[in-house]
């Protein structure tokens, strides 16, 4: 789980002692050269534009602080970027923070929520404060969806995974830490519990996440997660998903497998591509197991993820 940093902001002040005039500055906001993170700080327009949700929940956390009279604490959404816990389907248009003192609501730009300001709950990530990691996962199951918050602590359980060895008391005691911050709050309290029990350390991606959630409500039994399958050259295969009573394997595909250089190692996508369908040809025919693929566009809702599967030929145990 890696600390995200934000992108590099200048504030308007020291934009105009360096010589900027005002002029100059609103025309380059109105030619996207800079970006407004907040009134009063900048960015440059090429590097937002690149930035994933989580980079940008990130840069606007710490673009608040620079211009906030008191220092805050970050929660919900800000404090899972800070952390380096993926958003799912989660905006990062606003700053979260607690309110403290201060009467909860929203500013402009900022959500503020209710909730004592207690000092064993807060953390300094990255250089802000923010919820600790248990009272940010509590937060998130309390207030965002269940992908989301799946997708948030199995990446948080992540950290526990030392190559094939998953250190399951460390995550159940992470697990059982969030779900000690659910219990003075009613509101969703059962979906809540159930979210982060659902959560899983060997998931590699959110849509690994995501796609047990599904696979969860469509009706098919809890799948054995980087499942190894003996290699030709001795190493194994690490497959997403197996349900040995269906003697299935399922995998999602993040593009990130044909587009990051950290995954190609030199290669091309198209030699990643024909890497992957060696691959899983030689899995086919040494476990005689079928074999699912599928992609983010596929996650869309449950809904769709059970047809793309019925149209395979996959479904749940009768």
């Amino acid at each position: 789980m890696n600390v995200r940093e934000p992108l590099a902001l200048m504030r308007r002040d020291e934009l105009l002692s360096d010589g900027t005039g005002w002029r100059a500055l609103a025309a380059s906001v109105t030619s996207g050269d800079l970006v407004a993170v907040r009134p009063g700080v900048f960015a440059f327009g090429a590097d937002w534009r690149r930035q994933r949700s989580e980079q940008e929940a990130v840069t606007r956390a710490h673009a608040y602080a620079l211009m906030a009279r008191h220092e805050p604490v970050f929660s919900g959404p800000s404090a899972a970027a800070l952390h380096g816990l993926p958003l799912f389907r989660v905006p990062a248009d606003n700053v979260h923070v607690l309110a403290g003192d201060m009467r909860a609501g929203a500013a402009r730009g900022v959500v503020r929520h209710d909730g004592p300001i207690i000092d064993d709950d807060v953390v300094e990530v990255g250089g802000l404060r923010c919820t600790s990691l248990a009272r940010t996962l509590a937060d998130l199951a309390r207030s965002a969806s269940e992908e989301t918050t799946v997708a948030a602590a199995d990446a948080a359980l992540h950290r526990y995974v030392d190559r094939d060895d998953y250190d399951e008391d460390a995550a159940a005691s992470l697990i059982d830490a969030a779900r000690g911050h659910l219990g003075g709050f009613a509101r969703r309290v059962d979906v809540a519990h159930r979210a982060l029990e659902f959560a899983d350390g060997r998931a590699q991606l959110p849509g690994e996440s995501v796609s047990r959630v599904y696979f969860h409500r469509l009706g098919f039994p809890i799948p054995r997660l980087q499942v190894p399958v003996p290699g030709p050259k001795g190493t194994p295969y690490a497959v997403d998903f197996g349900f040995e009573g269906m003697r299935l394997f399922g995998e999602f595909d993040g593009e990130a497998k044909y587009t990051d250089p950290e995954f190609l190692q030199g290669r091309t996508a198209q030699q990643a591509i024909m890497d992957e369908k060696r691959r899983e040809d030689w899995i086919r025919a040494t476990t005689g197991w079928q074999l699912v693929r599928w992609m983010m566009p596929n996650l869309q809702s449950t809904s769709v993820f059970g047809s793309l599967l019925r149209g395979m030929g996959v479904r749940p145990p009768a």
